[in-house]
């Protein structure tokens, strides 16, 4: 199974992924060590070093870049140097424990602009792909509250504190790729440039761990999906709806292990209760995001033995049929009949009152 990443792919792996496309072509590479200081990839079968910042390429080795030489002095004029700053000074903007201070200072238009061209990347389907539950509910969450995502996006890449050339990088590859119409990942293929600058958003996401993990969270609670963030893909073959059954019933209390296998059907009443689950969401239409609601949030609906925990990502018009599917979901996972299935709990009637915190 494979791991379908966002933020980390458009600004990390997506970029740096050519070098895994490399793997193809191994046997190019075999001995191209680039000195120690790059990465070898193949572009028009022909394998050519992408070399880390401050080195340029040179056949088979990345060289280093010359220093500039500072501007002598005038005769008789002292030049002062200005002392190191403590390894102690606080990043600007965080409060010692690493969470943003009441004073941060405000993303810049260049972050906004970085993340406007990811959200316009995520929202872009690619040729002749698939796409699995979670994708499409990222998109899902992209159409209706985009600007909120995208000020949530600068705040981390602010936390993240990315060199600007690094976001320079970014936003150029974002932006030819949208142009050509291709992935990050092609156009990698084509630019070491590209596949260098996926290195450095790599390392950078990589000592931001505990941001990511904070930004990730903050997506999943305010808008029902951590839109840059990873998830698994299973690749089964009756797309979506199967992939809502089966990880529906796979969070059950002795679920078999075979839900989660692609190629396999699991055995006896399970594979009845899964009939039934399909039976049921073909009956209703329910939107991307309240779709994956019910599996990202599986537990606490099966605690609540309500709709309740998804109601805040539904919209006013599919908040009776979320709350009804829940019920039914629930017992045809206990072989029980719909005429046990009792209507939708106060709470669903709250929310159409109410309304959703997405517009239509």
């Amino acid at each position: 199974m494979r791991i379908y990443v966002w933020i980390g792919a458009l600004l990390a792996l997506g970029l740096a992924g050519t070098a895994c496309r490399s793997t193809d072509h191994a046997a190019l590479c075999d001995g191209v060590s680039c000195s120690g200081h790059g990465k070898c990839v193949v572009v028009r079968r022909e394998p050519v070093c992408a070399c880390e910042e401050g080195y340029r390429p040179d056949g088979p080795n990345c060289v280093p870049l010359p220093l500039a030489e500072p501007a002598p002095a005038p005769p008789g004029k002292v030049v002062a140097v200005a002392p190191p700053p403590p390894a102690t000074e606080p990043v600007p903007g965080l409060d010692p424990d690493g969470t943003p201070s009441e004073n941060a200072a405000t993303a810049t238009p260049e972050l906004t602009q970085l993340c406007a061209l990811a959200l316009e990347a995520l929202a872009r389907p690619a040729e002749g792909e698939q796409p699995d539950l979670a994708t499409l509910a990222k998109r899902d969450a992209i159409r209706r509250a985009a600007p909120a995502i995208t000020e949530d996006c600068a705040r981390f890449l602010l936390e993240l504190a990315a060199a600007p050339e690094t976001v320079e990088c970014a936003t150029q590859a974002l932006r030819r790729a949208a142009e050509a119409g291709v992935d990050l990942g092609r156009l990698g293929a084509e630019d070491p440039a590209v596949t260098t600058c996926g290195e450095r958003w790599k390392q950078a996401v990589e000592a931001g761990t505990e941001e990511f993990r904070r930004f990730t969270q903050r997506q999943r609670q305010a808008f029902g999906v951590a839109v840059f963030g990873f998830h698994r893909q299973y690749g089964f073959a009756g797309g979506p709806d199967e992939e809502l059954c089966r990880r529906w019933l796979a969070a059950a209390p002795g679920a078999p292990p075979e839900l989660l296998r692609a190629t396999a059907t699991p055995a006896g009443d399970w594979s009845l209760r899964l009939e039934a689950c399909r039976r049921e969401l073909a009956a209703v239409e329910l939107r991307p995001l309240a779709r994956w609601c019910l599996v990202d949030r599986a537990d606490e609906l099966r605690a609540a033995r309500s709709a309740d925990p998804c109601l805040p990502f539904a919209v006013p018009a599919e908040t009776d049929a979320l709350g009804r599917l829940v019920q039914l979901l629930l017992a045809a996972e206990a072989g029980i009949g719909e005429d046990a299935v009792p209507a939708p709990g106060p709470a669903a009637a709250r929310q159409n009152q109410n309304g959703s915190m997405f517009s239509t």
